[in-house]
Formats: C-alpha cells, sequence, structure tokens
C-alpha cells in the first residue's frame, strides 16, 4: 500500500503468554508485579508490516520482559526505501526519535508519531492530538 508514492509501514511491540510448562518456567524467567510473581512467563515481539496487506517485513522477539527499544532497532535497520513509517506514542519518545531520523534519512523515508511538545526533533507539521509528521 503507497501513499504519495511512499510505501506504508507500521512498527509495534506486545506480549504473549506461554504455556505453563516444566521446561518453558525451566528457561523463562516470569516477571513480578508490585504484588506477586506473574501467572505467566512472556514472549516479547516487535514486528515491521506493511500497511494494508500485513506483509510482516522484519521481526525481533526475545523472551521476558518487553524492552522494545531493543527489539526495535533490528527493525529499524530493515525499513524499506522511501517508506513511511507509522508508529505509536513509544517511538515518539526522544531516544526513539533519534534512531528514526537516523534510519529514515539512510532510506530516504519518512515517520509519523505522536510525541509531546518537548520533542528534539524538528517538527514539519503538526496534527491534531499531537500527532506529528517528521521529515
Amino acid at each position: 500500500m503507497f501513499f504519495a508514492g511512499l510505501r506504508l509501514v507500521g512498527i509495534d511491540g506486545g506480549q504473549w503468554n506461554l504455556l505453563n510448562t516444566v521446561q518453558i518456567n525451566a528457561q523463562v524467567p516470569k516477571s513480578r508485579s508490585r504484588r506477586a510473581q506473574a501467572a505467566f512467563a512472556k514472549l516479547s515481539m516487535s514486528t515491521l508490516v506493511e500497511l494494508g496487506t500485513h506483509a510482516p517485513l522484519a521481526v525481533s522477539m526475545s523472551l521476558g520482559a518487553l524492552n522494545e527499544k531493543s527489539l526495535a532497532d533490528p527493525l529499524l535497520a530493515a525499513l524499506p526505501a522511501r517508506s513511511l513509517l507509522i508508529a505509536d506514542r513509544y517511538y515518539g519518545q526522544a531516544p526513539m526519535l533519534k534512531e528514526l531520523q537516523k534510519h529514515s534519512q539512510r532510506t530516504q523515508s519518512h515517520f509519523w508519531s505522536e510525541c509531546g511538545k518537548s520533542s528534539p526533533c524538528e517538527c514539519k507539521a503538526c496534527m491534531p492530538m499531537a500527532v506529528r509528521r517528521w521529515w
């Protein structure tokens, strides 16, 4: 799917519960909450997908707690040329914005992300509800 000649791609991360088997519980630590140990061990995954077709372009996974920044780094390296990357507000924070700018310049791509007013990047177009377009 394309918009203004740019391939539309999205990136996001999430967690999935793993079965409580002896083998999994021996290898994957359960995270702790403020009250007790979590009920399930987790599989954390971030995915770079083509929007429209939902075709995965790159996937990064790890066992245990979600660290979206470390999972996203290899995905940004797989960003296709001349893309428009649409990301959630996590990617609008300073550490991720610097990475997005670096990879966008390398691939002649652009990105949209929700971010705060104190963002370190230059905003090219401000949209309602703090959604900003970065070039």
